[in-house]
């Protein structure tokens, strides 16, 4: 009975030796199988704890762009006129089909490089997919910056197409590296520069509606896709080197009030340049519609997967901690800082508390002095006395006289009471 167990215990050795050596052998295939991870990766998924808060906000609504939502049924329609703008493109630039699809085929490898996951189109079908998207954009832009498209022009004839359009193309999960951009409207014979007609894109499509930006020069950056160059145009004129912060906690604007903190709206083209100097929170005006949560959440988005500075994470992480209800919110309307273009006050204290929840702090904060600054502001007792007496008693002419009567009703009658003890005497 020994042996015989013995022998068993052997076999079942044996076979344990045999299927360890042939799971060695699969996981060193599935090893060697892995998609290689480039350094050019720019274009990634919305982590699935950012897009759980609001997916609306990271999915396109009526038009693909690049590989991520390539293929699904609802963006079909598209297709059609993606096709008839690379037609169109063609006309306008003077350079033959062939000429672009050669220029797509000699970055393919660049391209497929700068997605984060491993992109499974064969290389006919991916660079067809390419040159559509690309093209279809840049004639798009062309359009929106010399005007003029015909009357046929199922796009822009199409109010609300081209107002999801509009937005499609600043998702994070759809975009084109932005150097494909550049290398086909360079190869054509327009004339004109990527960032020229970008530039007018945002400033007549996205400033109009939501996000004030700044202007950039063409050396100035290099954007890595649209998400990107909308990111760089919010950065500060003038940036400061970050710090890391020691405190997180910062009064609300409410708070801010009470303590005798005023509130004035910056002049500054970006949105980033807060500051505090002698009493007073200069704070850049700032419209707030139903898209800007979508453009702002697909820069959050992509800050958090790439970006080394985290400005727009940084601004919305403070206007979250200044902003807590709608009193708040109240306060900075009356100050002509927030245009609020919301069914009310409480949905924008509702949208700015969202945006925080999820983003992340990084190392340093860029409104470390800020924040130090407020709080120091706020311990000082001169200053909320000050306050309360000015907001309690002086906030309006009739309290104002009502003060002064009584206090000159106060002083006669000391004035009385004094006489009278003389006159005793």
């Amino acid at each position: 009975m020994e042996i015989e167990e013995t022998s068993s215990t052997k076999q079942m050795s044996d076979q344990v030796s045999l299927d360890i050596e042939k799971l060695e052998r699969c996981m060193r295939r599935e090893m060697e199988s892995l998609h290689h991870l480039s350094d050019q990766c720019c274009i990634y998924r919305v982590p699935v704890q950012l897009r759980e808060l609001n997916e609306k906000a990271y999915t396109p609504r009526v038009v693909s762009i690049g590989p991520l939502h390539y293929g699904k049924e609802e963006f079909r329609a598209m297709e059609e006129h993606k096709k008839r703008y690379l037609f169109d493109f063609l006309n306008r630039s003077g350079v033959s089909l062939l000429e672009f699809i050669k220029a797509t085929e000699t970055c393919e490898t660049e391209l497929r490089n700068c997605y984060a996951e491993n992109i499974q189109f064969p290389r006919e079908d991916f660079v067809k997919m390419m040159l559509t998207d690309a093209a279809f954009l840049i004639e798009y832009f062309l359009k929106r910056y010399f005007g003029g498209w015909p009357k046929a022009d199922r796009v822009f004839r199409k109010q609300r197409l081209t107002n999801n359009i509009r937005y499609d193309i600043l998702l994070l999960e759809n975009q084109v590296p932005f150097f494909f951009l550049e290398k086909l409207l360079n190869l054509s014979k327009v004339g004109i520069s990527i960032v020229e007609l970008i530039q007018c894109f945002f400033t007549r499509e996205v400033i109009r509606l939501s996000l004030k930006l700044k202007n950039l020069s063409e050396k100035s950056f290099q954007a890595l896709h649209l998400v990107d160059f909308l990111r760089i145009c919010l950065q500060p004129s003038n940036p400061t080197p970050n710090k890391k912060y020691r405190n997180l906690s910062t009064p609300t604007i409410t708070h801010l009030h009470q303590a005798g903190v005023k509130f004035e709206s910056s002049s500054s083209n970006c949105l980033l340049d807060i500051k505090f100097e002698k009493g007073i929170l200069y704070i850049p005006e700032w419209k707030i519609t139903d898209h800007t949560e979508t453009l702002l959440r697909n820069i959050l988005a992509f800050e958090q997967c790439h970006s080394s500075d985290n400005y727009t994470s940084d601004y919305v992480i403070i206007m979250d901690f200044l902003i807590n209800d709608e009193e708040d919110v109240q306060l900075l309307i009356q100050n002509g800082i927030i245009e609020n273009w919301l069914q009310d006050n409480q949905a924008v204290a509702t949208f700015v508390n969202s945006l925080g929840n999820q983003t992340l702090v990084g190392e340093y904060f860029y409104f470390s002095d800020l924040v130090k600054d407020l709080n120091a502001y706020c311990k000082i007792p001169r200053n909320k006395w000050k306050a309360t007496l000015k907001q309690k008693y002086f906030n309006n002419p009739w309290t104002i006289i009502s003060v002064i009567a009584a206090s000159f009703l106060l002083m006669l009658t000391v004035i009385q009471t004094v006489c009278s003890i003389l006159q005793v005497d």
